[in-house]
């Protein structure tokens, strides 16, 4: 993959944690030629490219790699809600989850309400989730998935190299990790309303993109009679957007430790 700057991207746990360790010289990479893509890719947050370079260049480095990835792991997983229905109980059990769609939401300028909601109808929030498999073959063999969509807002890896190739996100950047996750779908919805005409607030039909792609909604797939099911669904949306953003707009325990920065 092309060596390139992530500056103005969105920001990404396995970035902070190269950051993280640059400080204490305790991080590395395998190979030269990699260290000096990573270096460049953390010039622009750290400011100290020369150091990167040396830190990112050292022989430690090999032996703590696992670690730094398993600690980027840990950060993008979660167990699962305990009450995905409320908005307001998610981003106060994932105390993370609220300045990441701030900032898509801010970013992107598709309401908070309008990504939760398709997030909510694609995964429930859950970071390793995939499609269902199918029937098993010869009825032994595991099916195969209907696609390679996974994680919170079941991206397929096309979408997703034409999101991080748009030079809108890092190439670190991971369909299980929120953070990433909440970007792209606001990416996604941005390039919708703009293709298509479309209201940011409009979930219901932001939702029917998403699902058929902007080629599909523009043909009018959607509107098939075999494609009922998915104008219910999107209807759904619509509604559940619209619950969701009555409850931030009363969630004054969430308000206050936004105000507070105790997010």
């Amino acid at each position: 993959m092309a060596k390139r700057s992530v500056a103005g991207t969105a920001p990404n746990c396995l970035a902070a944690g190269v950051l993280l360790g640059a400080g204490s010289a305790t991080l590395a990479f395998p190979r030269h030629s990699e260290s000096a893509v990573l270096a460049e890719a953390v010039a622009p947050y750290s400011g100290l490219h020369s150091r990167a370079v040396a830190v990112l260049s050292a022989p430690i480095i090999r032996h703590t790699l696992p670690v730094v990835l398993s600690c980027c792991l840990l950060g993008c997983a979660t167990a699962p809600l305990s009450d995905t229905e409320d908005v307001c109980a998610i981003f106060i059990e994932q105390r993370t989850w609220y300045p990441a769609a701030k900032r898509s939401a801010k970013r992107w300028r598709i309401p908070v309400e309008v990504l939760m909601a398709t997030m909510h109808q694609e995964s429930r929030f859950e970071a390793r989730a995939r499609p269902p498999r199918g029937r098993r073959i010869l009825g032994i063999f595991p099916g195969r998935r209907s696609s390679d969509a996974v994680g919170y807002a079941q991206a397929l890896r096309s979408t997703w190299r034409m999101y991080r190739d748009s030079g809108k996100a890092s190439w670190l950047s991971s369909r299980s990790c929120f953070n990433d996750a909440v970007d792209f779908v606001g990416w996604y919805h941005a390039r919708s309303a703009d293709r298509l005409k479309l209201s940011p607030r409009n979930a219901e039909h932001l939702y029917l993109a998403y699902h058929e792609g902007w080629g599909g909604y523009g043909r009018g797939s959607w509107k098939r009679s075999d494609k009922r099911w998915l104008r219910d669904v999107a209807t759904k949306v619509q509604g559940r957007a619209e619950i969701y953003r009555s409850q931030l707009q009363g969630c004054d325990t969430l308000r206050r430790r936004w105000f507070f920065g105790l997010f």
